[in-house]
């Protein structure tokens, strides 16, 4: 598999796209739902666009977030696969203020879920080993309260802990329901 040498289409642009084309998810969730069917579906090129897109017939708005969604899969499905762990969640950077960096990082949890789900894995904390416990995280994580109220700095050390544990752990998901040939 080739190294993704490429960067994934930016947050805000395709945030922007889906919320114009009415896709009822942003840029975290439609991710966390790619590598969700990345991780859990034989086809997940046929998994996700539904689950993003809907059911009918691309047109218009759309049509024009496809190019961006496929060129963020074909990056995640990349970074995957790399042994370089790679992997990246994309979720709203520090330029976004910080409750909207947590709620971002919950609902890629819920896309990715939901992902799980299309691809077959109805329950994430039944996923064989490891991969189980992290399912389990990834459900409380979903829970997140981005207006919960502390120190910022301790709430921005604790949001990248975070955001690292999903890095590593997803790539742990997807290499135990993808073992090396």
């Amino acid at each position: 598999m080739a190294h993704p040498d490429h960067s994934p289409p930016d947050y805000d642009e395709l945030d922007r796209s889906l919320r114009a084309c009415g896709a009822g998810v942003g840029a975290a969730e439609a991710h966390g739902i790619l590598c969700g069917a990345l991780c859990a579906s034989k086809d997940p090129a046929a998994v996700w666009p539904p689950l993003i897109l809907g059911h009918e017939p691309l047109e218009g708005a759309a049509a024009a977030a496809l190019p961006l969604l496929t060129e963020l899969y074909r990056h995640t499905r990349a970074s995957l696969g790399e042994d370089g762990f790679e992997f990246q969640p994309l979720l709203p950077d520090a330029d976004h203020p910080l409750e909207e960096q947590v709620e971002g990082m919950g609902d890629w949890c819920r896309g990715y879920l939901l992902g799980l789900a299309g691809g077959g894995v109805k329950d994430a904390r039944a996923l064989p080993g490891d991969a189980g416990v992290v399912g389990g995280d990834i459900t409380k994580i979903v829970e997140v309260d981005p207006d919960a109220a502390g120190d910022p700095e301790a709430q921005e050390r604790a949001l990248a802990e975070i955001v690292e544990y999903l890095r590593i752990g997803v790539q742990l998901v997807y290499e135990e329901l993808h073992p090396a040939a």
